[in-house]
């Protein structure tokens, strides 16, 4: 049944209470439901956060003092995605958020033509409405083409130290002066000038229509959700205050294997 390219889904986490029971709760989706081998880069001490080590694959990569700038709020966390995605050249690899999750394959049939021995695919080109700033989350390709693209280095504490020193040439991001979307300016600049560069249009408004949000839509139609006609799951938080929604809304997900 599954008839779409995809090896690896890539999710950073950090010791952020907000955040626990998600990787266990979203890596669920992407092994059971899409046979995508799930894949996190914890960032920092393990103190206060419970993971399960034991479920898809977990590296950690070191906290790194001089360019932390806000801890609730670490913008270098967010760059593991990119530089996680570097390490697995032949894999294809999808950035994607520890919050999120696919509850159908309609965005993976959008990418499938690629040629992902060359194309770097920015999944939602269009969610920002603006050509030269790109979410971080849905970019598409296999770990060479991240590597190359973004001029990733091998050692991870230069590689984010370099992305800071860059800090100062966007503006301002998204305030709270913490650089926070620091990741995704610098991505989009760097892309931007990569030959084979494909922006993936046109999706991301059937996306945000279509999925469970805890912004906008909370109310889960569950014969639509066994049909495949949503197209992911934007989760509240923390997961323990909704384990019974968020376990109802796994369940009712249909396999795409």
């Amino acid at each position: 049944m599954r008839d779409f390219n995809l090896d690896r889904v890539i999710l950073v986490l950090s010791d952020n209470l907000l955040y626990e029971g998600f990787w266990e709760y979203v890596s669920k989706f992407w092994k059971n439901k899409f046979g995508v081998k799930p894949t996190l880069f914890f960032y920092g001490d393990q103190k206060n956060i419970k993971i399960d080590r034991s479920i898809g694959e977990i590296y950690d990569l070191p906290f790194i003092p001089e360019i932390c700038v806000n801890k609730n709020r670490d913008w270098s966390c967010t760059w593991g995605l990119f530089y996680g995605a570097s390490l697995f050249n032949n894999d294809i690899c999808m950035t994607c958020g520890i919050d999120q999750a696919p509850l159908s394959d309609s965005f993976f049939k959008t990418i499938n033509h690629y040629n992902y021995d060359l194309d770097y695919v920015i999944g939602l080109s269009d969610a920002y409405e603006n050509d030269n700033w790109y979410i971080s989350s849905h970019h598409v390709a296999k770990g060479k083409i991240f590597k190359n693209a973004l001029k990733i280095n091998d050692n991870w504490e230069i590689e984010a130290k370099k992305v800071f020193s860059q800090r100062f040439k966007y503006g301002e991001m998204y305030g709270g002066g913490d650089f926070w979307g620091l990741d995704e300016l610098y991505s989009s600049d760097i892309l931007n000038s990569y030959d084979y560069l494909k922006k993936n249009k046109g999706f991301y408004q059937y996306l945000y229509n279509n999925r469970i949000d805890r912004g906008y839509n909370l109310n889960v139609d569950v014969n639509k959700l066994i049909n495949g006609g949503y197209s992911e799951l934007h989760s509240p938080r923390p997961y323990k205050n909704y384990s019974d929604l968020l376990e109802k809304i796994y369940n009712f997900t249909p396999s795409f294997i």
